[in-house]
C-alpha cells in the first residue's frame, strides 16, 4: 500500500469512526475491518471521497443484511418502505459526495 492508499483508508477510519453510531454499517467497518479490507472495499478510488463513497456501499449492504437478520428474528421490525430507505441513502450520498475531502 502505498502513502496516498494509506491516507485514503486512514480517511475511511476516520469516517467510519465519527458514523459509527448511525446505524448505517459503518460501526462494522470499525470493528472488523483491517486496513487491506477498507484497500480492496475502496476499489479504484482517486480521492477520499471516492473511497469513503465505495466503502459506503459496501456499508449500506452489510447494514440491509443486518436488518433483514432482525427483521427475521423477530428483534425490529421492518422499515415501512425499506427500498426507499436505501436509496434514499444513495440518493443522499450522490449529492454530497464531495463533502469529504
Amino acid at each position: 500500500m502505498n502513502a496516498k492508499q494509506q491516507a485514503m483508508v486512514d480517511a475511511v477510519k476516520a469516517h467510519a469512526l465519527a458514523h459509527y453510531n448511525d446505524n448505517a454499517g459503518w460501526d462494522t467497518v470499525v470493528e472488523c475491518f483491517e486496513d487491506k479490507d477498507i484497500l480492496e472495499d475502496m476499489g479504484t478510488a482517486k480521492t477520499n471521497a471516492q473511497a469513503i463513497a465505495n466503502v459506503a456501499d459496501v456499508c449500506d449492504i452489510l447494514h440491509e443484511r443486518r436488518c433483514e437478520v432482525q427483521v427475521m428474528s423477530g428483534e425490529r421490525e421492518c422499515y415501512p418502505d425499506a427500498f426507499a430507505y436505501f436509496e434514499d441513502k444513495r440518493a443522499a450520498k450522490a449529492v454530497q459526495g464531495d463533502l469529504f475531502d
